[in-house]
């Protein structure tokens, strides 16, 4: 944990990166890869060490409006434990923000310095990969009296430097913004987002393996090591297993003593 102090308050900051598709490997040197019993033990050692904790994790799939479900109680768990905020990054748009308890949950930042018009990447899933806020907190040995934001926008290129939006520009951002804290706080909403992300992200690997003809060995060595055992897929992909379990003990519900409940399910498709 780094600890510094400023305006007669002590301060603890504990920084994680989720194991993700990009992640040289989990052994050896490098940060510190991010996963809930760890980082709760750390918080709950560090607290009384500090005035105010401040937990940064790099997490989730990108793109999303709203948190996954899995996260979004991950990171409500390291407040209850005594996180005074939580900053949420990866996802590359902003999402909701929640104060609990005195403990401020900012679930994504968005993106701030990045090339948020001239990357395809980004620009194919934009506008608001574009649009962010910076967050100003109040906080004292107690946690987070208050906080606000700042919105702001990545101007086009050449430049694409963040300025803060102001007048009319300001206010509909500022309206987006909370429109996003609504939605984060909406479970229904949050667990719907979710399973609709994991399926399409199936949709994309099952694409994947038919148009590029991937042979077994190396479906086994890449395609399904990276599913399974990388900890950014395997919480979509727990999702995923969700969803099925859900309808075949739908399809057992199903009076048929003569036929497994996947005979239901591919009759209805062979129709």
């Amino acid at each position: 944990m780094r600890i510094c102090q400023a305006g007669g308050l002590k301060f603890g900051f504990l920084c994680y990166c989720e194991d993700n598709n990009y992640s040289l490997g989990t052994t050896g040197p490098g940060h510190a890869y991010f996963t809930l019993p760890t980082a709760l033990e750390d918080v709950a050692a560090g607290r009384g060490a500090v005035d105010v904790l401040v937990v940064s994790v790099h997490a989730d799939l990108e793109f999303m409006e709203t948190p996954s479900a899995p996260r979004r109680d991950a990171f409500r768990k390291l407040a209850a434990t005594g996180a005074t905020v939580v900053l949420g990054h990866h996802p590359h748009v902003p999402q909701g923000v929640e104060l609990i308890d005195g403990s401020l949950i900012a679930y994504s930042l968005g993106n701030f310095y990045f090339p948020a018009h001239s990357s395809p990447y980004m620009a194919e899933n934009g506008p608001h990969t574009g649009h962010s806020f910076l967050l100003l907190a109040d906080v004292s040995d107690a946690g987070v009296e208050s906080f606000r934001r700042v919105p702001f926008e990545i101007a086009p290129p050449p430049q694409q430097r963040p300025a803060p939006l102001t007048g009319a520009a300001g206010e509909e951002m500022l309206a987006y913004l909370a429109e996003l804290d609504r939605k984060c706080a909406d479970d229904e909403l949050v667990a719907g987002n979710w399973r609709r992300i994991a399926l399409d992200h199936l949709a994309t690997y099952l694409q994947r393996v038919k148009d590029q003809d991937i042979g077994v060995e190396r479906l086994l060595e890449e395609l399904l090591g990276r599913l399974l055992l990388v900890a950014e897929n395997r919480s979509w992909t727990a999702e995923v297993f969700q969803a099925v379990k859900e309808r075949w003990d739908a399809q057992r519900q199903c009076r048929d003593e003569h036929h497994r409940p996947q005979y239901v399910m591919m009759s209805r498709w062979e129709k």
